[in-house]
């Protein structure tokens, strides 16, 4: 650990003076556990979470509903854009991964979901990493759901999306959708299946993630959280 604040990074263009320079202990992010406390390093310093923040996140995560979906398993060295391609096949649903949709004006894009059911399960998968990628996941489902049931226009472009990938699912995106019609299944990619998977993920990420099943339930949208391990 010494090492690592003395040793630097340095961020350059080549032929080029140094834009940035930081040690190695700045950029380290870790979680622990210490007599019963959850301590956490970011960006250089250390923090202690308060344990009462940390059963009151606990509760709730243990009532998020774990979907019972039969996932294929992920094989190690997969990466996430084959895993989604595999997965829609072997759950004979629509693969939505990397069809960006336009959102608002400018240049502004979004993926639905990585996966679409006909039932109205929209399926976002992400291979475990940082609190930030996670973060990021959890965003796409709130986001995909806010904009369908709230943006007109960005609803008849995903019902045309849908259209072109597979007539099939038309009919999956009505004209005038409730949120009840939806179920956002958030599905990591790398931990162990069951109804704790949720603990394996840091703690920043456990508590971004209840906002997200906040957001979702305020518009009446299911959420379910399901893992798959590596092999």
């Amino acid at each position: 650990m010494k090492q690592a604040k003395k040793d630097k990074i340095i961020r350059k263009h080549v032929g080029e003076d140094p834009i940035g320079v930081w040690t190695v202990y700045r950029s380290l992010v870790a979680e622990i556990e210490l007599d019963g406390c959850v301590y956490q390093l970011v960006n250089n310093d250390w923090f202690e979470i308060s344990s009462s923040f940390v059963e009151e996140i606990g509760i709730t995560l243990s009532n998020i509903n774990t979907s019972t979906i039969k996932f294929p398993s992920h094989s190690f060295g997969e990466v996430e854009k084959d895993y989604n391609i595999r997965a829609a096949r072997h759950l004979r649903s629509l693969l939505m991964d990397c069809q960006l949709i336009s959102l608002g004006g400018g240049r502004n894009k979004i993926e639905f979901c990585d996966i679409l059911q006909d039932d109205g399960t929209l399926i976002h998968a992400k291979k475990r990493g940082a609190s930030s990628t996670l973060s990021h996941l959890w965003s796409q489902g709130t986001v995909s759901m806010e904009a369908l049931l709230g943006d007109e226009d960005f609803r008849a472009r995903v019902r045309s999306k849908i259209e072109e990938l597979d007539p099939n699912y038309a009919a999956t995106i009505s004209t005038t959708p409730k949120g009840t019609d939806f179920t956002v299944v958030y599905l990591i990619i790398g931990i162990e299946e069951g109804d704790d998977a949720w603990k394996s993920l840091p703690f920043f990420s456990q508590v971004a993630l209840v906002q997200a099943m906040r957001t979702l339930n305020t518009m009446g949208v299911g959420i379910e959280f399901a893992g798959v391990a590596s092999q």
